[in-house]
Protein backbone atom coordinates (compact mmCIF):
# COMPACT_ATOMS: atom_id res chain seq x y z
CA UNK A 1 0.00 0.00 0.00
CA UNK A 2 2.73 2.63 1.05
CA UNK A 3 4.70 1.49 -2.25
CA UNK A 4 1.09 2.65 -4.36
CA UNK A 5 1.17 5.76 -2.30
CA UNK A 6 4.32 6.79 -3.42
CA UNK A 7 4.18 5.89 -7.49
CA UNK A 8 0.90 7.98 -6.96
CA UNK A 9 3.10 10.80 -5.22
CA UNK A 10 5.40 10.70 -7.58
CA UNK A 11 3.21 10.89 -10.65
CA UNK A 12 1.21 13.73 -8.99
CA UNK A 13 4.34 16.20 -8.42
CA UNK A 14 5.80 14.81 -12.25
CA UNK A 15 2.27 15.98 -13.38
CA UNK A 16 3.00 19.09 -11.72
CA UNK A 17 6.45 19.60 -12.26
CA UNK A 18 5.34 19.02 -16.41
CA UNK A 19 2.31 21.28 -16.72
CA UNK A 20 4.40 23.92 -15.11
CA UNK A 21 7.56 23.34 -18.31
CA UNK A 22 4.83 23.34 -20.40
CA UNK A 23 3.70 26.82 -19.51
CA UNK A 24 6.97 28.08 -19.57
CA UNK A 25 7.17 31.50 -20.43
CA UNK A 26 9.90 31.96 -22.95
CA UNK A 27 8.69 35.43 -24.31
CA UNK A 28 11.54 37.93 -24.54
CA UNK A 29 11.60 41.36 -22.83
CA UNK A 30 8.51 39.94 -20.76
CA UNK A 31 6.89 42.20 -17.83
CA UNK A 32 5.96 40.65 -14.97
CA UNK A 33 2.81 42.27 -13.99
CA UNK A 34 3.08 41.62 -10.57
CA UNK A 35 6.85 42.10 -9.79
CA UNK A 36 6.88 45.56 -11.97
CA UNK A 37 10.08 44.73 -14.00
CA UNK A 38 11.74 42.94 -17.08
CA UNK A 39 12.00 38.75 -16.29
CA UNK A 40 14.96 37.63 -16.32
CA UNK A 41 16.21 36.60 -20.02
CA UNK A 42 18.31 33.31 -20.64
CA UNK A 43 22.03 33.98 -19.89
CA UNK A 44 24.55 34.23 -23.05
CA UNK A 45 27.43 31.21 -21.59
CA UNK A 46 31.15 32.96 -21.05
CA UNK A 47 29.71 36.89 -20.29
CA UNK A 48 31.70 39.01 -17.98
CA UNK A 49 31.49 39.92 -14.61
CA UNK A 50 28.03 36.63 -14.29
CA UNK A 51 27.71 33.83 -12.46
CA UNK A 52 26.44 31.81 -14.84
CA UNK A 53 24.85 29.19 -12.60
CA UNK A 54 22.96 31.75 -10.83
CA UNK A 55 21.69 33.46 -14.13
CA UNK A 56 20.07 30.12 -14.87
CA UNK A 57 18.34 29.81 -12.02
CA UNK A 58 17.17 33.05 -12.14
CA UNK A 59 15.72 32.51 -15.42
CA UNK A 60 13.90 29.39 -14.65
CA UNK A 61 12.59 31.19 -11.31
CA UNK A 62 11.45 33.68 -13.03
CA UNK A 63 9.44 32.15 -15.86
CA UNK A 64 8.17 28.51 -14.52
CA UNK A 65 4.69 28.35 -15.67
CA UNK A 66 2.31 29.35 -13.40
CA UNK A 67 4.64 31.58 -11.18
CA UNK A 68 2.07 34.31 -10.59
CA UNK A 69 -0.42 31.94 -10.10
CA UNK A 70 1.37 30.13 -6.91
CA UNK A 71 3.00 33.59 -5.71
CA UNK A 72 -1.00 34.69 -5.87
CA UNK A 73 -2.07 31.60 -3.94
CA UNK A 74 0.57 31.41 -0.89
CA UNK A 75 0.01 35.50 -0.64
CA UNK A 76 -3.51 35.17 0.02
CA UNK A 77 -3.19 31.96 1.83
CA UNK A 78 -0.68 33.98 4.71
CA UNK A 79 -2.90 36.34 4.77
CA UNK A 80 -6.10 34.86 5.50
CA UNK A 81 -4.41 32.22 7.79
CA UNK A 82 -1.54 34.30 9.87
CA UNK A 83 -2.59 37.88 8.65
CA UNK A 84 1.30 38.19 7.25
CA UNK A 85 2.10 39.95 4.30
CA UNK A 86 4.22 37.67 2.19
CA UNK A 87 5.00 39.74 -0.53
CA UNK A 88 8.14 41.03 -2.41
CA UNK A 89 7.10 44.62 -2.35
CA UNK A 90 4.75 45.02 0.30
CA UNK A 91 4.21 44.99 4.48
CA UNK A 92 1.64 45.54 6.93
CA UNK A 93 1.81 48.12 9.26
CA UNK A 94 -0.84 48.91 11.93
CA UNK A 95 -4.51 49.39 11.86
CA UNK A 96 -4.88 47.98 8.25
CA UNK A 97 -2.26 50.19 6.82
CA UNK A 98 0.30 48.83 3.85
CA UNK A 99 3.39 50.14 3.27
CA UNK A 100 6.48 49.37 1.17
CA UNK A 101 9.18 46.56 2.40
CA UNK A 102 10.84 48.10 5.31
CA UNK A 103 13.89 49.79 4.02
CA UNK A 104 17.25 49.51 6.20
CA UNK A 105 18.12 52.88 7.68
CA UNK A 106 21.90 52.66 7.08
CA UNK A 107 22.84 55.50 4.85
CA UNK A 108 26.07 56.14 2.79
CA UNK A 109 27.79 59.62 3.96
CA UNK A 110 30.03 59.25 0.78
CA UNK A 111 27.67 58.90 -1.47
CA UNK A 112 25.16 61.28 -0.17
CA UNK A 113 28.35 63.39 0.08
CA UNK A 114 28.81 62.86 -3.76
CA UNK A 115 24.83 63.66 -4.54
CA UNK A 116 24.89 66.97 -2.94
CA UNK A 117 27.99 67.77 -5.10
CA UNK A 118 26.03 66.24 -7.85
CA UNK A 119 23.18 68.95 -7.06
CA UNK A 120 25.65 71.55 -6.80
CA UNK A 121 26.93 71.02 -10.31
CA UNK A 122 23.82 70.97 -11.89
CA UNK A 123 22.65 74.47 -9.65
CA UNK A 124 25.91 75.77 -10.80
CA UNK A 125 25.24 75.05 -14.26
CA UNK A 126 21.68 76.52 -14.09
CA UNK A 127 22.41 79.91 -12.37
CA UNK A 128 25.80 80.54 -15.23
CA UNK A 129 22.60 80.24 -17.73
CA UNK A 130 20.16 82.54 -16.03
CA UNK A 131 17.78 79.63 -15.14
CA UNK A 132 16.45 78.63 -11.46
CA UNK A 133 16.84 75.65 -10.23
CA UNK A 134 14.70 73.39 -7.81
CA UNK A 135 15.76 70.74 -5.86
CA UNK A 136 11.83 69.11 -4.57
CA UNK A 137 12.35 66.38 -2.08
CA UNK A 138 9.47 64.26 -0.80
CA UNK A 139 8.79 62.08 2.17
CA UNK A 140 8.60 58.55 2.07
CA UNK A 141 5.09 57.16 3.34
CA UNK A 142 6.87 55.82 6.28
CA UNK A 143 8.20 59.29 7.45
CA UNK A 144 4.26 60.55 6.92
CA UNK A 145 2.28 58.21 8.68
CA UNK A 146 5.42 56.25 11.56
CA UNK A 147 2.72 56.05 13.90
CA UNK A 148 1.38 52.95 12.12
CA UNK A 149 4.52 51.46 10.94
CA UNK A 150 4.60 47.90 11.95
CA UNK A 151 5.74 46.93 15.72
CA UNK A 152 9.43 46.24 16.70
CA UNK A 153 10.61 48.47 13.57
CA UNK A 154 12.02 51.84 14.66
CA UNK A 155 12.06 54.27 11.77
CA UNK A 156 14.82 57.40 12.66
CA UNK A 157 15.16 58.80 9.95
CA UNK A 158 18.45 59.76 10.16
CA UNK A 159 19.07 59.67 6.25
CA UNK A 160 16.49 62.27 5.52
CA UNK A 161 17.85 64.52 8.54
CA UNK A 162 21.42 64.17 7.16
CA UNK A 163 20.93 64.98 3.52
CA UNK A 164 18.45 68.03 4.68
CA UNK A 165 21.18 69.34 6.75
CA UNK A 166 23.99 68.85 3.48
CA UNK A 167 21.21 70.73 1.45
CA UNK A 168 21.14 73.26 3.70
CA UNK A 169 25.61 73.40 4.02
CA UNK A 170 25.47 73.12 -0.12
CA UNK A 171 22.85 76.45 0.01
CA UNK A 172 20.65 73.82 -2.41
CA UNK A 173 17.86 75.77 -3.50
CA UNK A 174 15.58 73.04 -1.92
CA UNK A 175 11.56 72.72 -1.33
CA UNK A 176 10.89 69.94 1.22
CA UNK A 177 7.28 68.86 1.62
CA UNK A 178 7.80 66.96 4.19
CA UNK A 179 6.58 68.82 6.99
CA UNK A 180 3.41 70.30 4.88
CA UNK A 181 2.25 66.57 4.48
CA UNK A 182 3.03 65.28 8.29
CA UNK A 183 0.89 68.13 9.32
CA UNK A 184 -2.17 67.62 6.48
CA UNK A 185 -1.81 63.77 7.58
CA UNK A 186 -3.68 64.51 10.66
CA UNK A 187 -6.81 65.18 9.22
CA UNK A 188 -6.83 64.61 5.63
CA UNK A 189 -5.45 61.01 4.25
CA UNK A 190 -2.29 62.15 1.87
CA UNK A 191 -1.41 58.93 1.33
CA UNK A 192 -3.71 55.92 0.81
CA UNK A 193 -4.07 53.07 3.33
CA UNK A 194 -3.79 50.64 1.21
CA UNK A 195 -3.65 51.57 -2.68
CA UNK A 196 -0.38 52.35 -3.97
CA UNK A 197 1.65 52.10 -0.87
CA UNK A 198 4.96 53.45 -2.08
CA UNK A 199 3.32 56.94 -3.19
CA UNK A 200 1.23 59.86 -2.15
CA UNK A 201 -2.36 59.96 -3.50
CA UNK A 202 -3.94 62.88 -5.49
CA UNK A 203 -4.76 64.41 -2.46
CA UNK A 204 -1.15 64.75 -1.44
CA UNK A 205 0.28 65.70 -4.68
CA UNK A 206 -2.05 68.47 -5.28
CA UNK A 207 -0.41 70.13 -1.53
CA UNK A 208 3.09 69.30 -2.43
CA UNK A 209 2.66 70.44 -5.68
CA UNK A 210 1.14 73.76 -4.84
CA UNK A 211 4.35 74.66 -2.25
CA UNK A 212 6.38 73.88 -5.48
CA UNK A 213 4.26 76.24 -7.17
CA UNK A 214 4.51 79.05 -4.76
CA UNK A 215 8.29 78.49 -4.66
CA UNK A 216 8.58 78.89 -8.71
CA UNK A 217 6.34 82.41 -8.48
CA UNK A 218 9.54 84.07 -6.77
CA UNK A 219 11.06 83.53 -10.37
CA UNK A 220 7.95 84.15 -12.27
CA UNK A 221 5.08 85.97 -10.38
CA UNK A 222 2.16 84.86 -12.75
CA UNK A 223 2.19 81.24 -12.08
CA UNK A 224 -0.63 80.41 -9.78
CA UNK A 225 -1.21 77.70 -7.52
CA UNK A 226 -4.24 75.13 -7.66
CA UNK A 227 -7.26 75.41 -6.17
CA UNK A 228 -9.98 72.49 -5.53
CA UNK A 229 -12.28 73.98 -7.78
CA UNK A 230 -9.68 73.48 -10.84
CA UNK A 231 -10.77 69.95 -10.74
CA UNK A 232 -12.94 67.51 -10.60
CA UNK A 233 -12.70 65.71 -7.95
CA UNK A 234 -13.64 61.97 -7.33
CA UNK A 235 -13.09 58.86 -5.80
CA UNK A 236 -12.48 54.91 -7.20
CA UNK A 237 -12.90 52.28 -5.82
CA UNK A 238 -10.08 49.76 -5.46
CA UNK A 239 -9.53 45.95 -4.70
CA UNK A 240 -6.44 45.11 -5.11
CA UNK A 241 -2.90 46.57 -4.58
CA UNK A 242 -0.83 47.99 -7.62
CA UNK A 243 1.64 45.80 -9.43
CA UNK A 244 0.12 42.70 -7.39
CA UNK A 245 -3.28 40.54 -7.13
CA UNK A 246 -3.13 40.94 -3.83
CA UNK A 247 -6.81 41.59 -2.87
CA UNK A 248 -8.32 45.45 -1.12
CA UNK A 249 -11.37 46.97 -0.65
CA UNK A 250 -10.41 50.84 -0.72
CA UNK A 251 -11.96 54.44 -2.08
CA UNK A 252 -9.04 56.30 -3.37
CA UNK A 253 -9.40 60.59 -3.94
CA UNK A 254 -8.94 61.24 -7.83
CA UNK A 255 -8.98 64.84 -9.34
CA UNK A 256 -8.95 65.40 -12.79
CA UNK A 257 -7.82 68.84 -13.94
CA UNK A 258 -10.82 70.83 -15.90
CA UNK A 259 -8.34 72.08 -18.04
CA UNK A 260 -6.71 69.48 -19.56
CA UNK A 261 -8.14 69.73 -23.50
CA UNK A 262 -6.13 72.82 -23.36
CA UNK A 263 -2.73 70.60 -23.32
CA UNK A 264 -1.37 69.03 -26.61
CA UNK A 265 1.37 66.79 -25.94
CA UNK A 266 4.15 66.71 -28.58
CA UNK A 267 6.25 63.34 -27.15
CA UNK A 268 5.66 61.45 -30.39
CA UNK A 269 7.91 64.15 -31.64
CA UNK A 270 10.56 63.67 -29.35
CA UNK A 271 10.42 59.40 -29.28
CA UNK A 272 14.51 59.53 -29.89
CA UNK A 273 15.24 61.03 -27.20
CA UNK A 274 18.24 59.09 -25.13
CA UNK A 275 17.40 57.17 -22.31
CA UNK A 276 18.01 55.18 -19.67
CA UNK A 277 16.91 51.43 -20.38
CA UNK A 278 15.33 51.16 -16.87
CA UNK A 279 13.66 55.02 -16.82
CA UNK A 280 11.59 55.93 -20.19
CA UNK A 281 8.72 58.06 -19.02
CA UNK A 282 8.77 60.89 -20.75
CA UNK A 283 6.25 64.07 -21.72
CA UNK A 284 6.45 66.74 -23.48
CA UNK A 285 3.77 69.01 -23.01
CA UNK A 286 2.10 72.44 -24.46
CA UNK A 287 -0.44 74.94 -22.88
CA UNK A 288 -1.90 76.22 -25.37
CA UNK A 289 -3.58 78.66 -23.27
CA UNK A 290 -0.48 79.82 -21.23
CA UNK A 291 0.49 83.83 -21.08
CA UNK A 292 3.68 84.61 -22.30
CA UNK A 293 5.03 85.10 -18.86
CA UNK A 294 4.80 81.94 -17.94
CA UNK A 295 7.86 78.80 -18.29
CA UNK A 296 9.16 76.45 -20.42
CA UNK A 297 10.03 73.80 -17.15
CA UNK A 298 12.12 70.74 -17.42
CA UNK A 299 11.55 68.54 -15.37
CA UNK A 300 13.20 65.41 -13.42
CA UNK A 301 10.52 63.74 -12.34
CA UNK A 302 9.79 60.10 -10.33
CA UNK A 303 7.24 57.82 -9.46
CA UNK A 304 5.86 60.58 -7.12
CA UNK A 305 4.77 62.70 -10.78
CA UNK A 306 4.93 60.38 -12.91
CA UNK A 307 1.56 60.12 -13.94
CA UNK A 308 0.31 63.20 -11.85
CA UNK A 309 1.17 65.93 -15.21
CA UNK A 310 -2.56 67.19 -13.84
CA UNK A 311 -0.81 69.25 -11.23
CA UNK A 312 1.54 71.25 -13.16
CA UNK A 313 0.70 71.27 -16.66
CA UNK A 314 -1.85 74.29 -16.61
CA UNK A 315 -0.09 76.58 -14.82
CA UNK A 316 3.01 76.63 -16.88
CA UNK A 317 4.18 77.28 -20.83
CA UNK A 318 5.59 74.05 -21.67
CA UNK A 319 6.29 71.01 -19.05
CA UNK A 320 8.97 68.89 -20.61
CA UNK A 321 8.85 65.90 -17.90
CA UNK A 322 11.90 63.51 -18.21
CA UNK A 323 11.78 60.33 -15.56
CA UNK A 324 14.97 61.37 -13.72
CA UNK A 325 17.30 58.77 -11.55
CA UNK A 326 19.93 57.71 -14.14
CA UNK A 327 18.78 59.81 -16.50
CA UNK A 328 19.41 63.30 -14.52
CA UNK A 329 23.20 62.16 -14.50
CA UNK A 330 22.79 63.11 -18.08
CA UNK A 331 21.81 66.62 -17.44
CA UNK A 332 23.14 68.65 -19.67
CA UNK A 333 22.25 66.95 -22.89
CA UNK A 334 18.32 67.12 -22.31
CA UNK A 335 19.25 70.85 -21.19
CA UNK A 336 20.60 71.51 -24.78
CA UNK A 337 17.64 70.22 -26.24
CA UNK A 338 15.11 71.68 -24.66
CA UNK A 339 16.48 74.57 -23.57
CA UNK A 340 14.25 75.27 -20.15
CA UNK A 341 13.59 78.30 -17.97
CA UNK A 342 13.44 76.75 -14.93
CA UNK A 343 15.11 73.46 -14.30
CA UNK A 344 13.32 71.25 -11.25
CA UNK A 345 14.46 68.36 -9.92
CA UNK A 346 11.63 66.17 -7.96
CA UNK A 347 13.03 62.86 -6.58
CA UNK A 348 11.26 60.87 -2.95
CA UNK A 349 13.10 60.36 -0.02
CA UNK A 350 13.58 56.28 -0.40
CA UNK A 351 15.18 57.37 -3.85
CA UNK A 352 18.37 59.01 -2.55
CA UNK A 353 20.59 56.35 -2.70
CA UNK A 354 22.95 54.66 -5.03
CA UNK A 355 20.26 52.17 -6.37
CA UNK A 356 19.09 54.96 -8.37
CA UNK A 357 22.00 57.31 -8.60
CA UNK A 358 25.40 55.73 -9.70
CA UNK A 359 28.02 56.99 -7.61
CA UNK A 360 30.69 56.90 -10.21
CA UNK A 361 28.53 58.66 -12.82
CA UNK A 362 27.67 61.45 -9.99
CA UNK A 363 31.28 61.89 -9.10
CA UNK A 364 32.41 61.83 -12.49
CA UNK A 365 30.13 64.69 -14.62
CA UNK A 366 31.71 67.26 -16.52
CA UNK A 367 29.28 70.28 -17.48
CA UNK A 368 30.63 72.52 -19.86
CA UNK A 369 30.36 76.23 -18.35
CA UNK A 370 28.85 78.84 -19.73
CA UNK A 371 30.23 80.94 -22.79
CA UNK A 372 29.60 83.65 -20.98
CA UNK A 373 32.33 83.05 -18.65
CA UNK A 374 34.57 83.97 -21.55
CA UNK A 375 33.00 87.08 -22.67
CA UNK A 376 36.37 88.94 -21.31
CA UNK A 377 38.55 86.31 -24.13
CA UNK A 378 39.83 87.66 -27.15
CA UNK A 379 37.33 86.86 -30.23
CA UNK A 380 39.15 85.68 -32.80
CA UNK A 381 36.79 85.43 -36.04
CA UNK A 382 38.10 82.40 -38.19
CA UNK A 383 37.56 81.87 -42.14
CA UNK A 384 38.14 78.47 -41.95
CA UNK A 385 34.39 76.60 -42.61
CA UNK A 386 34.06 73.62 -39.67
CA UNK A 387 31.57 70.32 -41.23
CA UNK A 388 29.01 69.39 -38.56
CA UNK A 389 27.92 65.65 -39.06
CA UNK A 390 24.68 65.78 -38.23
CA UNK A 391 21.34 63.02 -37.99
CA UNK A 392 17.44 64.05 -38.00
CA UNK A 393 15.24 61.77 -35.99
CA UNK A 394 12.11 64.09 -35.29
CA UNK A 395 13.05 66.88 -33.43
CA UNK A 396 16.00 65.84 -32.44
CA UNK A 397 18.93 66.71 -34.79
CA UNK A 398 22.29 64.76 -33.31
CA UNK A 399 25.73 66.22 -34.15
CA UNK A 400 29.25 65.04 -34.30
CA UNK A 401 32.43 67.02 -34.79
CA UNK A 402 35.74 64.78 -35.63
CA UNK A 403 39.25 65.85 -35.52
CA UNK A 404 38.83 69.12 -36.41
CA UNK A 405 39.09 70.69 -32.85
CA UNK A 406 41.84 68.93 -30.92
CA UNK A 407 43.25 72.13 -28.85
CA UNK A 408 39.83 73.44 -28.07
CA UNK A 409 38.90 72.94 -24.13
CA UNK A 410 35.38 73.54 -24.52
CA UNK A 411 33.24 73.95 -27.82
CA UNK A 412 29.73 75.43 -28.21
CA UNK A 413 27.30 75.62 -31.24
CA UNK A 414 25.15 79.06 -30.93
CA UNK A 415 22.16 80.24 -32.98
CA UNK A 416 20.57 83.37 -31.91
CA UNK A 417 20.24 83.47 -28.02
CA UNK A 418 20.31 79.43 -28.08
CA UNK A 419 23.66 78.06 -26.97
CA UNK A 420 24.20 73.79 -27.17
CA UNK A 421 27.48 72.35 -25.44
CA UNK A 422 29.46 70.20 -27.73
CA UNK A 423 31.15 67.25 -25.38
CA UNK A 424 34.30 65.32 -25.77
CA UNK A 425 32.98 62.16 -27.13
CA UNK A 426 34.97 58.74 -27.76
CA UNK A 427 37.93 60.83 -28.33
CA UNK A 428 39.78 63.95 -27.52
CA UNK A 429 39.12 65.00 -31.04
CA UNK A 430 35.44 63.95 -31.05
CA UNK A 431 32.91 66.68 -29.57
CA UNK A 432 28.96 65.30 -30.12
CA UNK A 433 25.61 67.45 -28.77
CA UNK A 434 21.71 67.34 -29.62
CA UNK A 435 19.12 69.43 -29.96
CA UNK A 436 15.71 70.52 -30.62
CA UNK A 437 15.43 71.50 -34.64
CA UNK A 438 12.14 72.98 -33.69
CA UNK A 439 14.07 76.22 -31.96
CA UNK A 440 17.80 75.79 -33.26
CA UNK A 441 18.43 76.92 -36.95
CA UNK A 442 21.23 75.92 -38.33
CA UNK A 443 21.53 78.66 -41.31
CA UNK A 444 22.55 80.89 -38.50
CA UNK A 445 24.57 78.77 -36.88
CA UNK A 446 28.59 79.84 -35.19
CA UNK A 447 30.65 77.56 -33.82
CA UNK A 448 32.30 78.63 -31.05
CA UNK A 449 35.89 77.13 -29.54
CA UNK A 450 37.55 78.24 -26.20
CA UNK A 451 41.20 77.73 -25.73
CA UNK A 452 41.86 78.33 -22.15
CA UNK A 453 46.09 78.62 -21.98
CA UNK A 454 46.06 81.92 -24.56
CA UNK A 455 42.54 82.76 -23.53
CA UNK A 456 41.03 82.82 -26.62
CA UNK A 457 37.46 82.68 -28.31
CA UNK A 458 37.17 81.39 -32.12
CA UNK A 459 34.53 81.78 -33.82
CA UNK A 460 34.19 79.52 -37.01
CA UNK A 461 31.08 79.88 -40.02
CA UNK A 462 29.99 75.89 -40.24
CA UNK A 463 28.88 73.64 -42.86
CA UNK A 464 26.07 70.72 -42.40
CA UNK A 465 26.71 67.43 -43.16
CA UNK A 466 24.08 64.85 -43.83
CA UNK A 467 24.90 61.33 -42.14
CA UNK A 468 23.03 58.29 -42.26
CA UNK A 469 25.09 56.86 -39.67
CA UNK A 470 25.84 59.18 -36.08
CA UNK A 471 26.55 57.09 -32.94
Amino acid sequence: MMKIIRIVFVLVISCIIGICLLNFNFEPNSISEIDNRELADFPIPGAEDMDYTEAVDNYVSDRIGFRTEAIDAFTWLNDKLFGEMIHPTYTYGKDGYIFFKMPDEDYDIAWMDAFIEFLVDIQTYCEERDVPFIFWLDPAKITVYSEYLPNGYNYTGAGLSYLIQRLDEAQINYVNTTNLLIEKSKSEQVFNIKYDAGHWNDLGAFYATNTVLEKMQEYFPGIHQNTFEDFNRTTEHVTSLMVSHFPIDEEIPVFQNIQEGNIISLKNDYSALKLNKNYRNIDVLLNTKATEDLPKVLFFQGSYMNGRRKFLESRIKEYDSIHNYENILNFDYYFNIFQPDCVIFETAEYTVNGNYFDYETMQNVDFNPALSRFDLYKENEASDVINILYQENGNITDVCLEGQVAEADYAYLKSGDIIVDLKKGKSEEEYTASFDNTIFETQKTTLILINNSSEIKSVYPVAWVPTEVLD
